[in-house]
């Protein structure tokens, strides 16, 4: 499984852009500057380079919509038998996108920002955001926020329609900048399921008896953190014209659930590009990983271990400073090796972007 899913990523030399890695980048420009400051004499050219602060509110608006297909036993409400394979057609949705960025700039050292709506570089349908941060030079980023996430109340349900649920929880993080060429990060939610009716799952896929302490290691109830360490540099830069950037990073992301065969680890790998040209930029990245739980699935009678591929290309045209045109387009495969969780999904997006 492994084999075929590594496969995947020779033909693409691509990267994914973590939460914040241009501000990282103009963070280095913006120390270069300083240290120049502290010279004896300045040049009439650096000065010019020396952009002002804006201070005050600062508005972004973005409208869109896309579509979403899905291959997936986890994205449909009825399955039919737990050894069935990932569906052969595909699932389509309408999914109409909304987002508004509030920033609020103190001075220069100090700035807050809330943003509300669909986060448009969620590469998941049911992604709601609201995080609110906190930031100092880009150095330092605290943020709070709510999301919501969907469950089925038993997902080993077959014959007739699963229960979805899709509560919302807290999600709290910070991040450091100006460690030398590197950005660390750390996130935290805790995700509370409803199990009860796990109590329908008595018997495993080849009909032997599920007992009482083997239910328990399917509770689903617990907190996600992530670790990551992301980095990036200029291989080449004009001015404000023309610029490649190369990012890329690691993370794990832990999954400490009550049931033990819940629980897992998935580390994780990222590498891109990202490069402008005038006022059209354009980004591609990639990242994959492996996600492994933590013991055997007493269904399945396996401890599951799912290998994941995310490919993301995204351009952006800037027609003045008030209005920009986005579109993006993600690709996400699952490879398992128990055959119910294989899955893979596309998402096609456009909207418009307008700051003010």
């Amino acid at each position: 499984m492994r084999q075929r899913l590594y496969k995947k990523k020779l033909f693409v030399v691509l990267s994914i852009l973590f939460l914040y890695p241009s501000a990282f980048l103009y963070a280095q420009e913006e120390k270069a500057t300083e240290a120049k400051n502290t010279k004896s004499e300045e040049s009439a050219e650096d000065k010019e380079k020396d952009e002002p602060v804006k201070t005050g509110w600062n508005f972004n608006i973005f409208l869109g919509g896309g579509q979403a297909s899905s291959k997936s036993n986890d994205d449909t409400a009825k399955a039919d038998s737990l050894t069935q394979e990932k569906p052969s057609s595909a699932r389509n949705q309408l999914i109409p996108t909304g987002e508004l960025n509030i920033r609020y700039v103190f001075s220069e050292q100090w700035e807050t920002a809330l943003k509300l709506g669909q986060e448009r570089n969620a590469s998941v349908k049911y992604t709601f955001g609201s995080p609110i941060s906190f930031t100092k030079k880009s150095d330092v980023t605290f943020s709070v926020g709510i999301r919501n996430y969907k469950y089925w109340s038993n997902p080993y349900r077959t014959g007739s329609d699963r229960r979805e649920r899709l509560p919302y929880t807290p999600v709290y993080s910070v991040e450091l900048g100006g460690i030398g060429p590197f950005k660390l990060g750390y996130s935290y939610m805790y995700q509370d399921y409803d199990d009860r009716d796990l109590e329908e799952v008595r018997t495993d896929i080849y009909g032997a008896p599920v007992t009482d302490s083997e239910r328990g290691d399917l509770k689903r109830t617990g907190a996600v953190t992530k670790y990551s360490v992301s980095t990036g540099f200029p291989v080449y830069k004009k001015e404000k014209d023309i610029m490649v950037f190369i990012l890329g990073g690691y993370n794990i992301q832990e999954y400490s659930a009550e049931g033990e065969s819940e629980a897992y680890t998935h580390p994780g790998y990222n590498l891109g590009i990202r490069s402008g040209l005038w006022d059209f930029s354009l980004m591609l990245q990639q990242a994959w990983g492996v996600r492994q739980y933590k013991k055997e699935n007493p269904v399945f009678r396996k401890k599951r271990e799912d290998g994941t591929v995310m490919q993301m290309m995204m351009a952006e045209y800037k027609i003045n400073t008030t209005y920009s045109v986005v579109g993006r387009v993600i690709q996400n495969n699952t490879e398992s090796n128990i055959n119910f969780y294989d899955a893979e999904g596309q998402i096609v997006m456009a909207g418009v972007s307008v700051s003010f």
